[in-house]
């Protein structure tokens, strides 16, 4: 199977922010300018994220999504703010292909199946995001890695898939933005324990930590933020690197 390079596009108020372990809101451009671009660049797919939907009982990046979806065929995943399958039809409707649910779904796991009934497991994208907690231990956390469920990302993804969910999307709360590497571990410990498509988030700083992340059975796709955002690579570099050490992606 193709492997995917994934852009992540977290938005407050209709800018494009980054973190740094989900933290420090930086404004870093326009949401849709950046899909636009990522888009003609030759990215696989796009996720867009509300920041602060969770926190604020909102969804406010609809029409954003409407605006860059009209302009761009590629995969568009929204996350933040869907409480419900008439959240998740907004988002249909304005231009998603898949939903992405964390906070939501932990409070309310019967989301999960809610939602993969109505639009499919493969539109039903369970978001986890992970904080180490010992050895070979995570946790998933929620509104935006501030919030600990007290669960384990094992436990919880079980529970995830078994309610319907078609994707995983897997952020590591300590190295996101960090730039320091992805969490190898957890990936590992994820991607060997499921059957559907894992995409890992936080911490890719070289074309080297693409490579090491992408080399992992079962993980299916990398998901990047900063290296695009401030074009420490382009995509066409990213991909070639990955095609001359021997791991298929999307043409």
């Amino acid at each position: 199977m193709n492997k995917r390079v994934i852009a992540k596009l977290d938005v407050k108020n209709h800018q494009l922010i980054k973190t740094i372990q989900m933290e420090g809101l930086r404004v870093v451009g326009n949401p849709a300018d950046r899909m636009q671009t990522y888009s003609e660049c030759g990215i696989d797919e796009v996720i867009y994220h509300d920041l602060v939907a969770s926190l604020y009982d909102r969804n406010s990046i609809l029409d954003l999504v409407e605006k860059a979806s009209s302009n761009c065929f590629i995969p568009l995943t929204v996350s933040g703010g869907i409480r419900s399958v008439s959240d998740a039809r907004q988002c249909q409707l304005s231009g998603a292909d898949k939903f992405g649910i964390n906070t939501s779904a932990l409070a309310n796991p019967s989301l999960i199946s809610e939602i993969s009934s109505n639009f499919g497991s493969q539109a039903t994208v369970l978001s986890v995001e992970a904080k180490k907690m010992g050895k070979g231990v995570w946790n998933a956390f929620f509104d935006s890695g501030r919030e600990d469920s007290g669960r384990t990302t094992d436990e919880w993804i079980t529970e995830g898939v078994e309610r319907g969910a078609g994707e995983i999307l897997l952020t590591s709360v300590d190295m996101e933005g960090t730039r320091r590497g992805f969490d190898i571990d957890l990936a590992y410990s994820v991607a060997e324990k499921v059957n559907i498509p894992v995409v890992v988030n936080g911490g890719a700083g070289t074309l080297e930590h693409i490579v090491e992340l992408l080399q992992i059975n079962g993980v299916d796709g990398v998901v990047l933020s900063s290296i695009l955002h401030f074009d420490m690579f382009s995509i066409s570099q990213i991909k070639d690197t990955l095609k001359s050490k021997g791991i298929s992606i999307r043409p």
